[in-house]
């Protein structure tokens, strides 16, 4: 989640190079159109939504990254800079992967690629080449709390303390463990380990249902 939102920060500073520094407000035009995802110079490519299960694909196909081609054909708008914004890469499949090293192998002038990556050893070695790379650091107990927080996780205090350890750092995944069953599954697991080398063998067939 954090470097996805990083990439749309890293969007709205490339559309407002023409302001005397990289903060954005977020009244700007371009701001809320990238918000939106209706900026004209603005291409995200996602897993799609299949249309009769109405959840997303497993992979990004490569029908996906073909649009590209389309994209930075045209004409850049005001801002002059063309993003896209590739969210994740590690969703390729291997056609969708051959697919964007073409474009990225020739790079059209004044184009902006974002790359959100969760295992970058899973991309194509060429890919990674040509890109830079930027870590993101996993945030820390008191980052999570606020971020639980903003997001309406009305917790207590062990249970925020069970998911910081749970979730390593990462928001996103924080936010699936507290919207889920993630901690009582969790604490299912605990109980049952503590009862070795008896466990409730009842307890084991639930907890695996």
């Amino acid at each position: 989640m954090a470097k996805f939102v990083l990439t749309y920060s890293d969007a709205e500073k490339a559309q407002a190079m023409g302001t005397d520094n990289l903060s954005v407000a977020e009244d700007m035009p371009a701001a809320r159109q990238i918000l939106a995802q209706g900026h004209p110079d603005l291409l995200v490519i996602r897993r799609p939504v299949d249309e009769k299960t109405k959840k997303a694909k497993s992979v990004i196909p490569v029908d996906q990254v073909r649009k590209t081609s389309g994209f930075f054909g045209k004409s850049a708008g005001a801002g002059g800079w063309r993003v896209c914004i590739v969210d994740s890469a590690d969703e390729m499949n291997a056609n969708s992967a051959n697919a964007l090293l073409k474009v990225l192998e020739e790079p059209p002038a004044k184009s902006l690629f974002l790359l959100v990556s969760h295992q970058p050893g899973r991309l194509l070695p060429t890919i990674r080449s040509r890109c830079r790379q930027l870590a993101m650091p996993a945030l820390s107990s008191s980052a999570m709390d606020q971020v639980l927080g903003a997001n309406g996780a009305d917790l207590g205090a062990d249970d925020i303390a069970a998911i910081d350890v749970l979730a390593e750092g990462s928001a996103g995944r924080a936010l699936t463990i507290a919207s889920g069953d993630g901690l009582e599954l969790y604490r299912s697991m605990v109980r049952l380990i503590c009862q070795l080398p008896r466990p409730d063998i009842a307890a084991m067939h639930t907890l695996a249902d």
